[in-house]
């Protein structure tokens, strides 16, 4: 799938980024409107794997004028990543965006 693949070449960058900054590297997702949608998601998944969350790091996503997404399934699970320190998002939008209404 395309998260694999995206997901195995952020793993080698950790690694060989790990290895020169004494493993205090953050991953920042970012996306604006449908790419937003796309940052949560991938930051949720992501976020469930140690490769990325060693050391104590959180994957940390934000976003610009993102739709709604999910039901209250996901919205719990993305509640939970936050709640145990694996998850960090912070959402910003303009007042009278239809877009994060849709």
């Amino acid at each position: 799938s395309k998260y694999d693949e995206i997901g195995a070449k952020l793993a080698h960058y950790c690694e060989l980024a790990d290895t020169r900054d004494d493993g205090n590297v953050r991953i920042t997702v970012t996306g604006h409107s449908l790419g937003s949608a796309l940052a949560t998601i991938f930051s949720l998944y992501a976020s469930t794997e140690d490769r990325f969350t060693s050391n104590g790091r959180a994957i940390e996503c934000v976003t610009f004028g993102a739709p709604c997404i999910g039901n209250w399934r996901f919205a719990g699970a993305v509640k939970h990543q936050e709640d145990v320190g694996k998850l960090r998002i912070a959402k910003f939008h303009v007042k009278g965006d239809v877009t994060v209404h849709l």
